[in-house]
């Protein structure tokens, strides 16, 4: 019998939205899927990806996601300071 781990990868997605529109904030909207006219800077949650991380005895996931901010500034400033 073979037991494979649930994937996280949505739960962890829903946590990093949370946890980036927090009242804190980072000075730019966050978004899944970006609406056409949305003002720069902004952030898209981005790729996704997971990999078994099982050991004897237990299973589990490594996850990786990526956060891409976008800007209309000619230097990295705006979007150094959102990251």
């Amino acid at each position: 019998m073979s037991i494979t781990a649930r994937s996280p990868l949505a739960a962890i997605q829903r946590a990093i939205y949370q946890r980036l529109n927090t009242d804190e904030g980072l000075g730019a909207a966050v978004y899944d899927q970006v609406p056409e006219d949305a003002p720069m800077p902004y952030v898209v949650l981005g790729e996704a990806t997971e990999t078994p991380d099982n050991w004897h005895g237990g299973i589990g996931r490594n996850s990786t996601h990526t956060l891409h901010v976008w800007s209309q500034q000619p230097t990295f400033d705006e979007a150094n300071a959102v990251a």
